[in-house]
């Protein structure tokens, strides 16, 4: 074939890429790039898209003599890093001012007007950069940290106003919510809707999407270790990620956190895994459906919420205020759950938030959830806000685990089994609580599979992560340690794994290994995992955590401000009453 007869193919170019993340235009004029976006969090999306895209970030460094070695090396000079951010936070001003004239317009303008001078230019340069490319790479850098810097606690508690505000849920509380918004017509428990995944306004989401973020991991050179306050993440689909701005006065992080972990259940009969109908005859039949009854929960729908609410004022006796309930995978079904939900926000006013493992969910879905339930004051009174999504992966129960677990009298061994859940579109919550943290919640394989949403979490950065498990002991040789380090390096995630202590007494029972009671596991960026043993008698552990600051740095050398890096500080049993005991009866500890 002739070289004229080689199709020619076109390089994309930063106007190709500008107009495909802006379709409508940088100020919703079709087509029009010229001016930058007036929001800060789409002018970040420009930006971060260029460098991410061009791979340029690799190229950038703390300023310094470039090396022949590593090739060219970017940096803006101490000067200028200082000067756009000062920009930046005169653009938060505008906002809280409200203010409709944007200081230093002009000088924004003039990084965008390097970018559209060079628009011809390909996005992606090649290893020798030209005057162009560096001009390019210099001037998105300096829009990065303008925009960036200008989101400053945008998405966290705040007496300031800010443009994030109104766009999130907690806004609408001070309001009155609508039929559709209420759960089991209640007007006090509500669903906690995101109205998007993304804070940008005319960045197209279907290109990338733009979320505020807590930690800036310590190691790497990623887009990630290179912002403060914003975190690009890719287009929707793959994993929608969910923010809750939170309602009210912050709590400082400093303050202690006293979380209920409650290993529920106690008791797990291997019939309790049922198997499915599939034909295992067929020439495919090397494996099964499985299903999980539950028969551990109570027919009375409130005996749960009552044995939580005797295990509260028991931790109350020690800690003074109970701050977080915890529960394993699978560990209740909606109808409980929303009984549970009532008591605590009518008879456990301390606690800020509820997480759980469930077999359904408001929609009446059956499968395997995480329903999260934060309480914030409205309009006097004390509403119940519940956020629920699936699980992103499927249980696979092979030989061994079986074995493990006692469950062969249930299970074929020598065949596989499959968890019997629909996969539901994946979807990521963060739940922004006390003055400048965010928890976010996994469900055991979500924990090990890094699809499809370990990226974006990482992106993000929570600082806690509550991984909900129906598994053995928890121990530093186990998976769950080794997966928990993983989010506790990068980007410097506390992580708390709890499982059920039911399952850990069957593997227990059967001998095979020593025995071993650590229904929860901890993790953070410096400290060793920590393994939290239950006595037996106990129904549960009372965790104290809290938040130091800590000092973080961007790829480019700038200093963040002092980010909230939780540490665990000690656990006491918590035994049941007999009120407690009465509650739950059969399945009591």
């Amino acid at each position: 074939m002739s070289s004229s007869a080689l199709p020619a193919f076109h390089s994309t170019t930063i106007k190709d890429a500008l107009v495909r993340l802006f379709p409508f235009g940088t100020r919703t004029i079709e087509g029009q790039i010229h001016e930058f976006p007036l929001i800060p969090s789409d002018l970040f999306a420009g930006a971060a898209f260029l460098i991410e895209h061009g791979d340029l970030y690799r190229r950038i460094a703390p300023e310094g003599p470039q090396s022949k070695a590593t090739g060219v090396r970017f940096s803006l000079t101490p000067e200028e890093r200082r000067g756009c951010e000062t920009i930046g936070e005169e653009w938060i001003k505008t906002f809280r001012e409200e203010n409709s004239e944007l200081l230093n317009a002009q000088a924004i303008q003039a990084y965008w007007d390097v970018l559209i001078k060079h628009q011809g230019e390909p996005l992606r340069p090649g290893e020798k950069l030209s005057e162009a490319s560096v001009e390019i790479c210099h001037a998105a850098m300096a829009l990065l940290v303008i925009s960036d810097r200008a989101c400053h606690e945008i998405g966290f508690r705040s007496r300031e106003p800010d443009w994030f505000s109104l766009f999130t849920r907690g806004e609408t509380l001070n309001h009155q919510s609508t039929i559709e918004d209420e759960i089991n017509n209640d007007r006090w428990h509500v669903r906690n809707r995101a109205f998007n995944d993304t804070i940008c306004i005319v960045a197209d989401q279907q290109v990338a999407r733009v979320l505020p973020k807590s930690r800036t991991p310590a190691v790497g050179c990623t887009m990630r270790t290179l912002t403060e306050n914003l975190a690009l993440l890719p287009p929707s689909g793959g994993v929608n990620m969910h923010w809750f701005h939170p309602v009210g006065d912050p709590k400082h992080d400093g303050n202690a956190l006293n979380v209920l972990a409650i290993p529920y259940p106690y008791r797990i009969a291997a019939s309790d895994f049922k198997p499915g109908n599939r034909n295992i005859t067929e020439p495919d039949g090397s494996w099964n459906w499985f299903t999980l009854t539950q028969s551990w929960l109570p027919d009375n729908k409130k005996a749960v919420a009552q044995f939580v609410l005797e295990l509260i004022r028991e931790a109350e006796k020690d800690c003074g205020t109970v701050h977080g309930v915890v529960f394993p995978e699978y560990a209740l079904n909606w109808e409980t759950y929303t009984e549970l939900v009532q008591h605590i926000r009518t008879d456990a006013p301390g606690v800020e938030f509820i997480v759980a493992g469930s077999s359904g969910d408001e929609e009446g879905a059956k499968g395997n959830f995480v329903l999260t339930t934060t309480f914030e004051e409205a309009k006097q009174e004390r509403k119940a806000l519940t956020y629920s999504r699936a699980k992103h992966h499927r249980w696979r129960l092979d030989k061994a685990q079986i074995r493990e677990y006692g469950l062969a009298s249930a299970l074929d061994p020598h065949i596989f089994w499959w968890e019997d859940i629909a996969i539901e579109p994946r979807k990521v919550g963060l739940t922004a609580f006390r003055k400048r943290s965010i928890f976010s919640t996994l469900i055991c394989e979500d924990l090990a599979r890094s699809e499809p949403c370990h990226s974006a979490v990482r992106s993000v950065g929570p600082n806690l992560v509550f991984v909900l498990l129906m598994d053995g002991p928890q121990i530093a040789s186990r998976w769950s340690a080794r997966y928990a380090t993983s989010l506790a390096d990068d980007p410097g995630c506390a992580v708390l794994t709890l499982t059920c202590k039911g399952l850990i007494q069957r593997v227990n029972t059967m001998g095979r290994r020593p025995q071993n009671n650590a229904v929860a596991l901890w993790k953070d960026d410096v400290n060793s995992v920590s393994s939290l043993d239950l006595p037996n008698g106990a129904a549960a552990l009372l965790l104290t955590l809290s938040a130091e600051s800590t000092q973080e740095a961007t790829l480019d050398g700038r200093t963040t401000a002092a980010a909230a890096a939780w540490r665990y500080h000690s656990h006491v049993p918590i035994f049941p009453n007999e009120k407690a005991k009465q509650a739950l009866s059969r399945s009591a500890p």
